[in-house]
């Protein structure tokens, strides 16, 4: 016997699969890195214990160490828990697909690019000028 819902099985693999290929990409590259750190032992740098000192952007740790420039990207992956995450992935799976359908894959994807670079190098310009405090 079948009830009103029928199979979420299916209705799942449907809403997935009704997703544009980017919009699925970085919602897959932010869930698969949430769940690593969660699975991860807690001594591993990308653990959820340790990913936040590892690839957050700590400002000053940025400019003692250069060589940690890709803290600008990574801390783009990086989320504080369950709700951070589920809240985000959320509304980027609501505005995400039209946005994607307006201005196409790759386009989608060098702005959020983009934006990340750009949001980050103007946290950086404030860090340095001391607005932020202890960053």
């Amino acid at each position: 016997m079948q009830g009103g819902g029928g199979n979420p099985a299916a209705s799942a693999t449907a809403w997935w699969q009704g997703l544009p290929i980017g919009t699925r990409l970085v919602f897959g590259l932010n869930a698969a890195v949430y769940l690593a750190g969660l699975c991860a032992p807690k001594n591993w740098d990308i653990s959820a214990a340790r990913a936040p000192q590892s690839f957050c952007m700590y400002p000053r740790i940025i400019w003692a160490h250069p060589s940690q420039w890709y803290r600008v990207f990574t801390s783009a992956f990086v989320h504080g828990g369950l709700m951070h995450i589920g809240f985000n992935m959320f509304n980027f799976v609501v505005s995400g697909p039209n946005l994607e359908f307006r201005i196409g894959t790759l386009r989608l994807l060098n702005l959020i690019g983009a934006l990340v670079a750009v949001l980050g190098a103007l946290y950086m310009a404030v860090a340095s000028a001391g607005l932020l405090g202890q960053y």
